[in-house]
């Protein structure tokens, strides 16, 4: 062999090895690649043979060592729910534990909590036969309150929860429901919870980090390779989007679901409070879109939600177990109810999406999921025209069609449980319509003893027309609008109004009005009716701010506090676990130590979750103390005013109408004592703008006359017999009790702290309102000075 050929033939080797060796190290990477938190789980038959897959939601646990009847009913009920019902995942959607103390006030991590819970699956586990794999749980804010980081000694999370213990560490996680014919339902959950664990009521929202944005853009895109087999998309969480704040750079987890088209965002959070239908559709242009459906809670209400994807069409049920778990808990035994879930056609309010495609499919109108122990002895579908009554009640509706459904599908003996499939075939054509809303559908079940259970009725659409859909007022406040852009402008609108309305614009008048000489003019004008139409509605607030002002000193002390609130720390507590440094909190977040070291700081920590604390105490008690200090002010001018004339010192000038020169008069008279009994406030001054005082030179008997009739106003007029105060007194009780409130708040969730370390805080608001108190308390004639 020739060294041409002898290189050749090395190079050729060399080549080879090398491309060996890539690939090797090729496979190695994917394979280290692989996300713990992604997995893929292969359905059964009878998926594969109806098409349709389904869910199991619950959402806001609490389970709490105070309260042990919430886990009770969970493991007297939900063993045999499932085993009915044998999803293919059971996605728990945060706040696992309750984390709070016996008082309800406090916010700590309980070890027991934790243990009931993990027991609570094992339980489930063995009864329902679903493995452990099958079970997806993420955090809520409760499961990190006092948490200081992730796999510290009291994230309780990485040991006891389903995803920890299947080893699922990723706070993006994501499980596929995969069909032999390739059809895929991805489910893709989110850990939005603090990085840092703030008690509460600093921890509201949910908080995802650049890197957190960009893994759940990629485990929605993990599949769109292979565009021939669409693939349905759910993201599960805790927070709703309203209650999510953005990441580092301003992104926002609901721009990446509508850059997808996820089908549908499903979470919990806000309990059943605020109501049991707080859904929204989400609408970004040409961007995409989805619907959001938060569910309501196990700690209070016992709900859980069993959510199906039929052919790409996502439906879910909320089912009510509140009166099943009275039930158990007095002993008896748990029957489980029939549970109806339509799955086409789709609700056209709360379901149907607006590109969504006509509902016919395959030749079945109408299908439905049918959970129960045992076959259904008949399955009806009713249909119901609405067209002639307003009133959406079955009652006073039309049926124009009742059609049987018949069972395509259901458990076989050897099969623990699962829904039986009915489906029932129409002409849609004859609900063509261009209302969303006409034709409305309903489903009833009896069983082999005759008894009935009603689906509620719901609109649909054979075009695919999405219906309205209004939220209530509550709703609205809570799922409307972004709570993290509302803050800002909520908190700056009103600290505005305080500083520009009611405290530097009425000082800035004042000194206009003083250096013009003009002030005590303009202010007789307030109770003159000559040049105020009626009760000087508009004059006399303006009159009570300005002598708010008139007090320097006092609003000095108001303009100086709320400059210190904006500035510097409000108060400093115990907002990580005791045995951590202790943080404070100014507007802008918490600045807190998460390790045990001074060394280590992180400030902003918890923004916009402080608008629990700050709305509150700025909205609630800075905004009415500024208003009763004026008001306190003003009242104590307005008997100024009405006693002016018992000072010798002041002279009484009016202007009599068309003249040059002002003439003398004395103040009193029956007829103007008894006009200003009848028109009260605004005849304390007469129809001309008489000066109340006494000239120099009158005589005693004149000033006597005038100095009675000052009592006798004084006595007459309940408002200048200082009979109002006993109005803002209790004004100032109301604002008390609730700032002494909101300070308890502070010490139950922070220490005591929150009062001996936080003296901004806790005393101005009191020590302000009792100087403004004992400063306006007497009323000392001044001379007033009229043109």
């Amino acid at each position: 062999m020739g060294l041409p050929r002898m290189l050749a033939f090395w190079a050729v080797v060399l080549v080879f090895f090398s491309g060996i060796v890539d690939g090797f190290e090729d496979s190695q990477t994917k394979l280290e690649s692989v996300d713990p938190g992604r997995t893929v789980h292969q359905l059964g038959d009878d998926n594969l043979r109806t098409g349709v897959s389904w869910v199991v939601q619950l959402s806001d646990l609490h389970i709490s060592k105070w309260r042990p009847q919430r886990v009770e009913t969970l493991n007297k009920l939900m063993g045999t729910v499932l085993a009915t019902l044998q999803p293919s995942l059971v996605l728990i959607t945060g706040d696992l534990t309750d984390a709070k103390g016996q008082g309800g006030t406090s916010t700590q991590q309980y070890e027991e909590e934790w243990i009931a819970y993990r027991d609570f699956i094992d339980l489930m586990v063995n009864e329902s036969g679903i493995p452990l794999s099958r079970f997806y749980d993420l955090r809520g804010n409760h499961d990190k309150y006092g948490v200081p980081f992730a796999k510290s000694s009291l994230d309780y999370y990485s040991r006891y929860s389903c995803n920890a213990r299947m080893g699922r560490t990723s706070l993006v996680q994501s499980a596929t429901l995969l069909g032999r014919d390739g059809w895929k339902h991805l489910f893709v959950g989110v850990d939005d919870s603090m990085s840092i664990g703030l008690r509460g009521p600093s921890n509201l929202f949910g908080h995802p980090s650049d890197d957190h944005i960009d893994k759940l853009d990629r485990e929605l895109s993990q599949w769109d390779s292979n565009i021939t087999v669409p693939v349905s998309k759910i993201v599960f969480g805790h927070f709703p989007t309203s209650f999510t704040a953005s990441s580092e750079s301003g992104r926002r987890s609901d721009q990446i679901m509508a850059k997808h088209n996820i089908s549908a965002y499903i979470n919990g959070h806000l309990h059943t409070k605020f109501g049991r239908r707080l859904y929204k559709h989400h609408m970004r242009g040409t961007q995409g879109e989805f619907w959001e459906w938060e569910m309501g809670d196990w700690r209070a209400s016992r709900m859980m939600r069993v959510l199906a994807i039929d052919h790409h069409r996502v439906s879910f049920v909320d089912v009510d177990l509140s009166r099943y778990s009275k039930k158990v808990l007095r002993g008896e035994q748990f029957v489980m109810p029939t549970i109806i879930l339509p799955t086409s056609p789709l609700d056209s309010r709360t379901m149907l999406r607006s590109s969504a495609s006509p509902l016919q499919m395959d030749g079945a109108a109408t299908r439905a999921l049918i959970f129960s122990p045992s076959p259904p002895a008949s399955v009806t579908v009713r249909v119901f025209d609405s067209a002639p009554n307003a009133v959406l009640d079955s009652s006073n509706y039309h049926v124009v069609e009742t059609l049987e459904m018949v069972q395509v599908s259901g458990p076989s003996s050897d099969k623990n449980g699962g829904p039986f499939v009915y489906e029932a075939g129409w002409n849609s054509n004859k609900y063509r319509d261009p209302s969303s809303t006409r034709y409305w559908l309903q489903i009833e079940v009896l069983d082999s003893e005759k008894n009935s259970t009603l689906s509620h009725m719901w609109p649909f659409s054979v075009e695919g027309k999405k219906g309205p859909f209004r939220l209530s007022f509550l709703g609205f406040i809570c799922m409307g609008f972004q709570w993290e852009s509302f803050f800002p402008i909520a908190l700056w609108t009103i600290v505005c109004v305080i500083l520009g309305c009611f405290l530097i614009l009425p000082q800035l008048a004042l000194i206009y009005l003083e250096k013009k000489g003009k002030y005590d003019d303009w202010a007789l004008s307030v109770f003159n009716p000559s040049e105020t139409s009626g009760f000087p509605y508009v004059k006399l607030p303006v009159w009570a701010l300005l002598e708010g002002a008139r007090n320097r000193l006092l609003w000095l002390a108001q303009v100086a506090y709320i400059a210190f609130l904006l500035v510097f720390p409000w108060f400093w507590g115990r907002v990580l676990a005791d045995d951590y440094p202790v943080g404070y909190m100014t507007l802008w977040g918490w600045t807190v130590w998460p390790s045990k070291s001074k060394v280590f700081h992180q400030s902003g920590v918890g923004w916009p979750d402080i608008m629990g604390i700050v709305l509150p105490f700025i909205g609630c008690v800075i905004f009415p103390f500024v208003l009763m200090m004026s008001a306190f002010c003003a009242e104590q001018a307005a008997c100024v005013l009405a006693l002016a004339v018992s000072s010798k010192d002041k002279q009484v000038t009016s202007e009599a109408n068309g003249s040059d020169t002002s003439k003398r008069r004395r103040v009193g008279g029956r007829s103007n004592r008894q006009s200003r009994k009848a028109s009260g406030l605004e005849n304390m001054i007469d129809d001309q703008k008489p000066l109340l005082a006494v000239k120099e030179d009158n005589t005693s008997s004149d000033t006597a006359e005038a100095t009675s009739v000052a009592e006798e106003l004084q006595q007459e007029n309940s408002f200048f017999s200082r009979g109002v105060r006993k109005f803002y007194f209790l004004a100032c009780f109301a604002i008390a009790f609730l700032h002494m409130r909101l300070c308890l708040m502070m010490v139950s969730a922070y220490g005591a702290q929150a009062v001996l370390l936080s003296p901004f805080y806790v005393w101005p608001v009191p020590i302000l309102t009792a100087f403004c108190v004992y400063s306006t308390s007497s009323v000392k004639p001044r001379k007033i000075v009229v043109d």
